[in-house]
């Protein structure tokens, strides 16, 4: 495909596509949501949905079960980072008969799988394609999204002008099934300020203020504001440097220099292993200096943890009433540069739990309808991750401290399938109040008791849909540790997955796809999210796609308000609404907390897998029996995707499985054992097609050191230096945000 400037052919198509003109009109529109009026969190009947489309027929189910199969070939491609050799494929399907009501949707996949494998010209062509053909009032939804995809390709491009006016265009359009339209004007001021053009910022960042969405784009919107007019602010342009001044002012009892170091605009409070919530220095600072008084701190500030634009100071030696034991210093890039930005504590004194009210507002206890349908665990089989357990975390280590007998039981305690550590949030605590019964999952590594700083190894891990079902929103544009934005998906669940029948009408959203919406009556009122994944180009699914369960849905990170690498898993019921009531002029229900505005209030997932997560059951270990789906050769046209040019089935499934978790399996790889196990699992799921002749038969005597075969399809031809290492991977890592290339390890990007 040519490579040329479609700057015109944008104006061409904004002037045939009058919704994206109307700013003020989306802005009158929008303000209206402010209106709703506020509710108890109780289950609310709804009528049924009244919707004109001719009952079921041959041909209906046919159109489905298409759908379905596209979904999963689409899946594969991606899955295995291939997903462009699929787009002819979804290109001829939108002109079959009987798959019209996905037609757009399958070439908006166009769009976005052009942008996963980094083909930015080429996502942005095929978008100015899109959005010239499929320019119907019942297209809005998608042509927001497909907007919103060619602006990161503009990203990608360096090209931020033309970035941040197709992001305005999507931003004005207000679409009525858009959850978070501030979000498109966080995105917007981000881009303005990373040009240095602080007054644009300034605007967009004025005008998502001004816009419905949801409670955490309002924060970050304001205090982006907030930064833009901060003069006084501390920035250092390496971490290392912000590190150092921190530890000096803490060491030396520097009161002062702790004041002018803390960030004005975006401190918060946090739990290692679930979310921070942003409050002001005054709340924070003032407990932190009375305990350093009774406390000899300690740490290294040139051994710091965390990748991306998050990096953890550890210090340890805390012993005053709120933070106590080990406590972690959160340094965040922004983009001016480095900032001390808050503090994550390990233990929950009651000091801290005092704390943790004042920053997220006192718990709050309500009941809720039994879970419908039965759900798996979203992480694979033969694993175990911990629920939450931040407050338990200290109630097993105060009766422990300075015993040898309870250093022993911690390190028993290590030793379960999910390993012992600081967990995150549970029901209800800390920044949970605001989605109740959500849950922070993590694990750690048994051998690393002593340091579990380093023993979370939830990273990578692939998380995968609980049931079946369709994505509703995608996420995926934040790159690992990245602060402002949190990669996560939202899934509707299907009725399949119910234990009852469900008489309720669903309600709820549906993507504007007139095949999903004929398909509304198949679907239960439940919506799964998943948050803090990894990105970009790490999401396998797009909106739209049906996914199955044990489809991957993407990988374990620590992107957007997580403190340290984990999952922050919640079921969402339309039935019912959550009271969310916020500053002035945020005084009004979030629209993603209510039923008529999107997905719901929490609800408990319990059982989960069989495991029972009721009340006070924070920290425990849950197993999974969710088998990772690895689809076959795709379908439709019968791609060689999952062919193999290895006699050897073993070999094969090792380069799928490095494909699909970034990990090998060997034992010298320092992964957890189960884990290896589990991956080694995985190969009784792959229907591979062994045969051919192997690329290492002509590699023959002693000069030549082969890399391993899943590495060699990468490109790594010799490697001299560490046969476990791929040079391959080294040149696919990408760069940092210095540039520097970043790390590679054993054929794992790090």
């Amino acid at each position: 495909m040519a490579v040329v400037d479609v700057t015109p052919s944008l104006i061409g198509v904004a002037r045939e596509y009058p919704e994206a003109g109307r700013p003020l009109e989306c802005a009158d529109r929008c303000a209206s949501a402010r209106s709703a009026t506020h509710r108890d969190a109780r289950i609310k009947p709804f009528e049924a949905e009244k919707t004109a489309h001719s009952p079921w027929t041959s041909e209906s189910d046919a159109s489905l079960e298409g759908w379905k199969e596209i979904s999963a070939d689409v899946y594969t491609a991606r899955l295995f980072r291939n997903a462009c050799l699929v787009n002819a494929h979804l290109e001829s399907a939108s002109r079959e008969r009987v798959l019209q009501p996905f037609a757009s949707t399958f070439s908006a996949w166009i769009v976005n799988n052009y942008l996963y494998d980094g083909r930015p010209q080429d996502a942005i062509d095929s978008g100015v394609a899109w959005l010239a053909h499929w320019n119907r009032g019942e297209e809005a939804t998608l042509s927001g999204l497909v907007q919103s995809w060619m602006a990161e390709a503009f990203v990608l491009q360096g090209r931020p002008e033309a970035a941040v006016e197709m992001l305005e265009r999507a931003a004005a359009m207000c679409l009525p099934d858009t959850v978070d339209p501030a979000g498109d004007w966080l995105r917007i001021g981000g881009i303005c300020e990373s040009m240095g053009d602080a007054n644009r910022a300034a605007w967009a960042y004025e005008r998502g203020i001004s816009t419905r969405g949801r409670r955490h784009t309002h924060q970050d919107l304001t205090r982006g504001l907030r930064r833009l007019h901060d003069a006084t602010r501390f920035v250092a342009c390496d971490p290392d440097d912000i590190a150092s001044a921190v530890y000096r002012a803490l060491t030396k009892g520097d009161h002062q220099a702790l004041w002018t170091l803390a960030s004005s605009t975006h401190f918060s409070l946090g739990q290692v292993g679930g979310e921070f919530g942003f409050t002001e220095p005054e709340v924070i600072l003032p407990q932190l200096i009375q305990d350093l008084c009774a406390s000899m701190v300690r740490g290294n500030p040139l051994d710091l943890i965390g990748t991306g634009r998050k990096r953890y100071l550890l210090t340890e030696g805390w012993a005053g009433r709120t933070f106590f034991g080990t406590v972690m210093l959160d340094l965040r890039r922004s983009e001016q540069g480095w900032e001390w930005c808050g503090v994550s504590t390990t233990v929950t004194t009651p000091g801290t739990r005092a704390l943790q009210e004042a920053v997220f507002g006192p718990p709050s206890t309500y009941e809720n309808q039994p879970l419908e349908i039965l759900i798996k665990a979203p992480w694979a089989a033969g694993v175990s991750m911990q629920a939450g357990g931040g407050y338990q975390y200290w109630g097993t280590l105060a009766a422990r401290i300075g015993s040898l007998l309870g250093f022993l039981a911690d390190v028993d305690l290590a030793q379960r399938p999910c390993g012992f550590g600081p967990g995150g949030f549970y029901y209800g605590e800390g920044s949970h109040e605001d989605n109740r019964f959500a849950i922070d999952f993590s694990r750690f590594n048994p051998e690393s008791v002593l340091d579990w700083g380093r023993s979370n190894i939830s990273l990578n891990d692939p998380i995968l849909a609980v049931a079946d079902g369709h994505i509703q929103e995608v996420e995926a544009r934040g790159r690992t540790g990245e602060a402002a934005m949190d990669n996560f998906v939202v899934q509707r669940i299907w009725k399949s997955a119910a234990r009852t029948p469900i008489t309720d009408p669903p309600g709820g959203p549906i993507l504007n796809i007139p095949g999903l919406r004929r398909s509304a009556n198949l679907m239960t009122p439940y919506h799964a999210s998943y948050h803090h994944l990894t990105g970009p180009g790490r999401v396998p699914v797009l909106p739209g796609m049906f996914v199955e369960q044990g489809f991957v849905v993407g990988f374990c990170d620590s992107t957007g308000r997580a403190g340290i690498d984990h999952l922050h898993f919640e079921v969402r019921d339309t039935r019912l609404n959550e009271l969310r009531v916020g500053s002035p002029p945020f005084d009004f229900l979030d629209p993603f907390y209510t039923a008529d505005g999107n997905y719901g209030g929490t609800v408990r997932p319990s059982p989960m897998d069989g495991t029972d997560l009721l009340d006070g059951m924070g920290g425990r270990c849950v197993p999974s029996s969710n088998q990772i789906r690895i689809m076959r050769t795709p379908r439709l046209g019968g791609l060689p995707l999952l062919t193999s040019p290895f006699r050897d089935r073993r070999t094969m499934c090792e380069y799928l499985l490095y494909r699909l978790t970034g990990r090998t399996i060997d034992p010298s790889d320092a992964v957890d054992p189960r884990v290896v196990e589990a991956l080694r699992s995985l190969c009784d799921l792959i229907p591979i097609e062994t045969g051919g002749p192997s690329p290492d038969d002509h590699l023959t005597g002693p000069s030549a050191i082969p890399c391993p075969n899943w590495c060699r399809i990468d490109g790594c031809t010799d490697v001299r230096s560490d046969p476990r290492n791929c040079g391959a991977c080294g040149r696919n890592c990408g760069v940092d945000d210095e540039g520097r290339p970043n790390p590679c390890r054993m054929g794992t990007c790090i």
